[in-house]
């Protein structure tokens, strides 16, 4: 392929690019603001943040190529060179503008998660909600917490209040225990903001959620539930 082929490919690009992104912006507004459920969730929440990404990204390096071909033209004006450096700053911002974006992506997505596991999981919650600290319960949260663990990314446990000895519980999926562990096994270590944050759910004087990004690898979703026998907290972690 020639030069000038090249460059007249890489004229038209941007525009098609612009004209599938404005498309696929309508389709997503519409998806979301109808309630529509074409896509799955998951699929969406991050499917339209990677091909919007992917969209730019392409439309940036059309534009990139276009004007280092046109650059080799004679008697072209020297602002196509000054273009041409400043579009890489523009491409590193890009990315980082994704970066920025991707917690928000993350949070809705467990949001959406922890919701989820709600509405299909209400006896079971229910149930879990009278806590007490036997084999039968954490076997209990375990079966739960192993049928919520739909991805192998997330990770499902339960959080609870150990009203006789004043500590909050973290109980996972493990291997089955053949004998009660100790309470001690189940304590973390929480950072303060979360830790505090617990303590007044359980009070009753927070109803909302927590969310945190560690490193922008890892987010975690704090999701109190209240039930007839008391309030839990289910603890969503992505990696």
């Amino acid at each position: 392929m020639n030069r000038e082929k090249i460059i007249s490919m890489t004229s038209k690009l941007p525009f098609i690019l612009v004209v599938v992104f404005v498309y696929w912006m309508f389709i997503s507004i519409s998806h979301e603001l109808l309630g529509l459920r074409v896509f799955d969730y998951d699929w969406y929440a991050t499917g339209y943040y990677t091909v919007s990404g992917g969209i730019l990204a392409l439309l940036a390096v059309s534009i990139i190529i276009n004007i280092l071909f046109t650059l080799t033209k004679p008697g072209k004006n020297k602002i196509y060179l000054v273009l041409f450096i400043f579009s890489f700053p523009m491409v590193v911002g890009l990315v980082y503008l994704l970066d920025l974006g991707k917690p928000y992506i993350m949070r809705e997505v467990l949001l959406h998660s922890a919701k989820k596991m709600v509405t299909k999981n209400q006896e079971i919650i229910e149930g879990l909600g009278e806590y007490r600290y036997d084999l039968s319960y954490l076997w209990s949260v375990q079966d739960l917490t192993k049928n919520l663990d739909e991805h192998t990314d997330l990770h499902v446990a339960l959080i609870v209040e150990d009203e006789e000895d004043d500590v909050l519980l973290v109980i996972g999926e493990r291997d089955k225990m053949e004998e009660l562990p100790e309470k001690s096994d189940l304590i973390p270590s929480f950072p303060e903001e979360q830790y505090q944050y617990l303590r007044d759910v359980f009070k009753g004087q927070n109803s909302g959620y927590w969310f945190a990004s560690r490193w922008n690898t890892i987010f975690v979703l704090n999701y109190p539930v209240k039930t007839k026998n008391g309030i839990i907290v289910l603890q969503l972690v992505r990696m």
